[in-house]
C-alpha cells in the first residue's frame, strides 16, 4: 500500500528526482520482502521445514520496518 501511495505522489507532484527516487527505493524494497516470502513459503513445503535463518529473519524485519517509514513519510 505505502508503495501504491508513494508512486501516486511522485505521480501528481511536480515531478521532483528524488520523489521518483523514493517510489523506486519503496518498490525495490517491497519486492526484496516479496522475494524471502516467497522462498520461505516454498520452505515451508517441507515434510520437515528448516527453521528461518536468522539473515532471512534480519531481512524480513529491515524490510518491514522500512515499509512502514515510508508510509509515514507519504502520509506526512
Amino acid at each position: 500500500m505505502a508503495a501504491v501511495l508513494g508512486v501516486r505522489q511522485a505521480l501528481r507532484g511536480a515531478g521532483a528526482v528524488w520523489e521518483a527516487a523514493g517510489a523506486a527505493l519503496i518498490v525495490l524494497v517491497w519486492l526484496a520482502f516479496l522475494a524471502v516470502a516467497h522462498r520461505r513459503i516454498r520452505e515451508l513445503a517441507a515434510a520437515r521445514p528448516p527453521g528461518l535463518a536468522p539473515r532471512a529473519a534480519s531481512g524480513v524485519v529491515a524490510c518491514t520496518v522500512a515499509l512502514a517509514v515510508f508510509a509515514v513519510a507519504v502520509v506526512l
